[in-house]
């Protein structure tokens, strides 16, 4: 099965650790699943509110005082951004700890979701669009911020693609 040979593979991989300093620690959630028969992510587009306006990401956000951990964090965030109950939320390993420019230390997790989950944000506010690419349909194109991903016209770039191209790396696919 996908998920035991992805767990394997990401728990030989050793994954960068990068000093917290002053920024807001956070956590996001990398959703895998099998959908029409192709491994696929689910990303989420954010509303106009916030740092991150308009942005395609992953689910995720900062780690609140009732999250026992960065784990429990991004479960979290997956049941409130894109529905799936955090108790169905299965990690598989993690990626390269980030830094964005706005001020956020992040720890992604590659997760499983269920293929059958109905996706649907709590918060329109903050979600306005959830959506899955299966993982070898991207188009890689060098842009001004470094490695982008394009797919039916969305664009994918910044932190929330330094994780997807960690991971697509680990998994064999050439960038």
């Amino acid at each position: 099965m996908w998920i035991a040979q992805l767990r394997e593979l990401l728990a030989s991989h050793t994954p960068a650790r990068l000093p917290r300093g002053e920024r807001v620690p956070a956590a996001v959630a990398v959703p895998l699943s099998v959908r029409d028969g192709k491994l696929t992510a689910t990303f989420i587009r954010r509303s106009e509110r916030g740092s991150h306006a308009h942005q395609i990401s992953f689910p995720g956000g900062q780690v609140e005082p009732g999250d026992a951990d960065y784990f429990a964090a991004a479960a979290r965030e997956t049941e409130e951004e894109i529905g799936v109950a955090a108790r169905l939320v299965l990690s598989i390993g993690e990626l390269s700890e980030q830094i964005t420019p706005t001020g956020f230390w992040i720890r992604p997790f590659v997760v499983a979701i269920p293929q059958s989950a109905a996706l649907s944000a709590r918060d329109a506010r903050e979600v306005v669009q959830i959506f899955n690419i299966p993982l070898l349909e991207f188009q890689v194109v060098q842009g001004k911020w470094g490695t982008e991903f394009h797919h039916e016209g969305r664009v994918i770039w910044g932190v929330t693609a330094r994780i997807l191209e960690e991971l697509l790396v680990l998994m064999g696919q050439a960038i």
